[in-house]
């Protein structure tokens, strides 16, 4: 209950503040998740459906849709080397012997960084984007049998979800220490290898955080939700209800593996409850045509769960470091330096804690025809991430002048310990607060048939004020019936 409490409080704390934030340096984007994307579509099912009165009082649906990111730039900004002052859609490399930079400097990168050995640098532009389709598959069942009002309800949506970078490197200046693939487009699509001995560390090919040259793909269930709902109040102007909800995850495990890893659902039981009303606003004395104004909100609380995150570099001196899981790092005793983000790439347990989701709309009706538009708030409250492995390489070291063989004198990287040098960044993984505007419409169309049937279509929008969630717009068409 202290949880939930403090939730609600974080909300109109957060919403304000939010607005005008901008974040930068990450190295992972929690999606809203399609369960709570789709509640528009959801909830486009017009006048009840129901079937004869000796059926069963199901009413079943298939909602097929898609769904694309439209501002690239503003994901470009999330994964760049800028600033909140100064945010960056690019990921910025100065070469040696540059030693200072908005973005990364190459010295941290290469473990080999003298004047006669040219280094690493340019810029990768990034024009991020996500594609998600699939169906949405629902089942309400009438309990009104058992109790009258009462009402059961099932929804899982099937998806393909389509990430990619779409990378770009100018300038670019290539590494003298090796002869092929030693642009900065290798090293960041992780075929970038330096070859050495015991006296001359070498660094190895970057394997997670990568930025492929083409698309990362998965399909899968985005997760289940279960909704329990009574109609304690229903009359010819209004009505109104009151619902549980629980969402169970059926989602797909990150890996750290690429930038804006694709991934469907959340990890994360969620569990909720929320009211409902209905009022008619207007309605024709032949009854043919009505207008009503629906209103619906739901307080959902996500719970803890495991998961794996690419931590970044942490300065106690200056902060979160621009591009720090990039920067090489050896471990005491290897005789060749690993991209932070190959040790960083971690297991975590994730607390998403709470969720304020509200629907507001008008609906006309003409006979069978039905028109809505609506209008959906949604804020997520920022994630709680923490480690939950024991860090075993307390003798790293962020490569910073150059080094031969085993470099135990070396600066110390530690999680938690910010009484050395540098730090484990957990900020750089950890979603921020989320408050994204929805508005969409559509229209719908029920047959009188002996099995009534409806369908409908329609379109929707987001608006955000910051970069710390996905600006999507999306299209989808439904069918239903009733038995």
């Amino acid at each position: 209950m202290k949880k939930i409490i403090q939730g609600l409080l974080a909300v109109a704390a957060a919403t304000s503040a939010s607005l005008e934030a901008t974040s930068t340096n990450k190295t992972f984007m929690a999606d809203r998740g399609t369960l709570s994307n789709n509640v528009l579509m959801s909830r486009a099912s017009g006048r009840a459906c129901k079937g004869k009165k000796d059926g069963m009082g199901a009413n079943i649906s298939v909602t097929g849709f898609g769904r694309v990111t439209y501002k690239d730039s503003d994901i470009a900004k999330y994964f760049g080397t800028g600033t909140n002052a100064l945010p960056d859609g690019a990921i910025t490399v100065s070469a040696y012997p540059a030693t200072t930079s908005t973005g990364a400097l190459s010295k941290y990168i290469e473990p080999l960084h003298t004047l006669a050995n040219g280094s690493l640098g340019g810029v990768v532009n990034m024009v991020p984007r996500r594609i998600e389709a699939g169906a949405q598959i629902g089942w309400t069942q009438s309990l009104s049998k058992f109790v009258k009002g009462l009402s059961f309800s099932v929804e899982a949506p099937i998806v393909y979800v389509r990430t990619e970078m779409r990378a770009t490197y100018s300038p670019e200046t290539a590494s003298t220490e090796v002869t092929s693939n030693n642009n900065l487009s290798n090293y960041f699509q992780g075929t970038f290898v330096k070859t050495g001995s015991s006296t001359t560390p070498y660094l190895a090919a970057l394997a997670n955080q990568t930025i492929p040259a083409t698309f990362t793909s998965l399909t899968g269930v985005a997760d289940v939700g279960v909704t329990l709902s009574y109609r304690f109040v229903r009359e010819k102007a209004y009505s109104f209800g009151a619902h549980i909800y629980g969402q169970v995850p059926t989602g797909s495990k990150n890996t750290g593996v690429v930038v804006f890893e694709p991934s469907y659902g959340r990890r994360n039981f969620f569990l909720g409850a929320g009211l409902d009303g209905r009022f008619n606003l207007w309605k024709s004395e032949d009854k043919a045509s009505a207008l009503n104004f629906e209103a619906w909100g739901r307080y959902s609380y996500g719970f803890s769960a495991a998961d794996v995150r690419t931590l970044g570099l942490y300065s106690v001196a200056n902060g979160s470091v621009a591009a720090g899981q990039y920067y090489g790092t050896f471990i005491v005793g290897d005789t060749h330096a690993s991209p932070l983000a190959n040790l960083s790439t971690l297991a975590v347990s994730v607390e998403p804690r709470s969720r304020l989701e509200a629907v507001a709309g008008l609906a006309y009706r003409y006979n069978r025809m039905t028109v809505n538009v609506a209008y959906n708030f949604f804020y997520a409250q920022k994630e709680n991430v923490t480690l939950t492995p024991t860090w075993n390489e307390a003798t790293s070291a962020i490569t910073g002048s150059a080094v031969t063989g085993n470099v135990s004198t070396a600066l110390v990287l530690a999680p938690a310990d910010l009484s050395g040098t540098y730090a484990l960044d957990l900020a750089a993984c950890t979603t921020p607060a989320q408050v994204i505007h929805k508005v969409g419409g559509n229209v719908g169309y029920r047959f009188d048939t002996s099995v009534p049937m409806y369908v409908r279509a329609g379109g929707e929008i987001d608006v955000t004020a910051n970069n710390q969630a996905l600006s999507t717009w999306a299209v989808f068409g439904k069918f239903g019936f009733c038995f």
